[in-house]
């Protein structure tokens, strides 16, 4: 899972952070519908239970997106930057395919995690000067307790 990330709690709560992403970021027309629809296909390929894990084809991203491999790869990495994706399993086949997973038969497509930005912890307010916040979050004041 990418750091400062957590599994997204929906398809639809993921959609609207990566839809957001997206809106945030400065691409050609082409290149956002095309990072849409890659979006799209992940979400649509994502299990209904938690944590949503999506299992599609590199070939059938291409198909959805009209890309190529490098544009995809390169694509997938831009949502991993941003904290939406994370890689439980990369793809394999019988040739490449790690020791533990030798005798599985066929390929295996990669299994995407699909992540949020995790909300910023919530910070302790600032002590009054001379005071000091304590482990539990109490102050100290010249030498006083305050509970607040």
């Amino acid at each position: 899972m990418p750091t400062g990330s957590v599994p997204a709690r929906s398809q639809a709560g993921w959609l609207r952070a990566a839809t957001a992403a997206i809106d945030d970021a400065d691409l050609r027309s082409d290149a956002e519908a095309a990072l849409r629809a890659l979006v799209w296909c992940l979400a649509r390929w994502a299990d209904w239970t938690r944590p949503l894990l999506s299992r599609p084809t590199w070939p059938v991203l291409m198909e959805h997106t009209n890309r190529r491999r490098s544009w995809l790869a390169g694509r997938l990495g831009w949502l991993r930057e941003r904290g939406l994706l994370g890689t439980v399993e990369h793809g394999s086949t019988a040739a490449t395919r790690a020791a533990p997973l030798a005798g599985l038969a066929g390929n295996r497509a990669a299994v995407y995690l699909l992540c949020t930005p995790a909300p910023p912890a919530e910070l302790a307010p600032a002590a009054p000067p001379g005071c000091v916040r304590d482990d539990h979050r109490s102050l100290a004041c010249g030498g006083e307790l305050d509970p607040s």
